[in-house]
């Protein structure tokens, strides 16, 4: 069964455009933008762009998490926050440490189709002490009663072990990914204290 997802070479056309416009806006936003800043803004949004491609399992995913890391971008630039400073960091990030299993306590962690028990959530923010879940609800995969049933146990086993749920579906992506990306920002901002 095809997810829909683009191939190789469309997917490095899209993430060039993509990565051009999504450094356009946070250079635009910052003030006193130099050289130092430009590379670490290159360097995090590659990471997580990176990061997106590799582990969405579908495109309606891909679009929802290219709309909020746009957000995340903006939010970082309206702050003068440099990205490497940006508290959003993608899982399969080391920081500027030396090592494979460095954790930056203060940062909020994303990752995207990760294991939780013998379920997979579409995307996970976390911190030490939080864990916010975004379920992407796209129609092939939550048609039927069978289906409908087992993301019902699966939101139960995730609140029950920690975690807080929100669901968009595919139709508000596919007709607003933008307002469904502010909306899970402001989610965000919330449920981790961000100002």
């Amino acid at each position: 069964m095809s997810h829909g997802l683009k191939s190789g070479t469309e997917l490095l056309e899209d993430f060039a455009l993509y990565q051009c416009e999504i450094l356009r806006i946070y250079f635009y936003k910052m003030e006193n933008i130099t050289i130092e800043s430009q590379m670490d803004g290159i360097d995090w949004v590659n990471g997580f762009l990176i990061e997106i491609y590799k582990k969405c399992e579908s495109r309606i995913e891909q679009r929802f998490m290219l709309w909020l890391v746009e957000y995340i971008i903006i939010y970082c630039g309206e702050r003068n926050i440099k990205l490497y400073e940006c508290p959003f960091d993608y899982e399969g990030k080391c920081g500027y440490q030396d090592c494979d299993d460095y954790v930056d306590a203060t940062k909020i962690r994303v990752a995207i189709n990760e294991t939780i028990g013998k379920f997979r959530p579409d995307v996970r923010f976390y911190s030490q002490n939080k864990s916010v879940i975004f379920e992407v609800d796209g129609y092939a995969y939550h048609n039927t009663k069978d289906q409908l049933t087992a993301e019902k146990k699966r939101e139960r086993f995730l609140k029950l072990d920690g975690h807080t749920v929100y669901r968009f579906t595919g139709t508000e992506i596919h007709k607003d990914a933008n307002s469904v990306a502010k909306e899970a920002m402001e989610i965000l901002k919330k449920e981790f204290d961000l100002r």
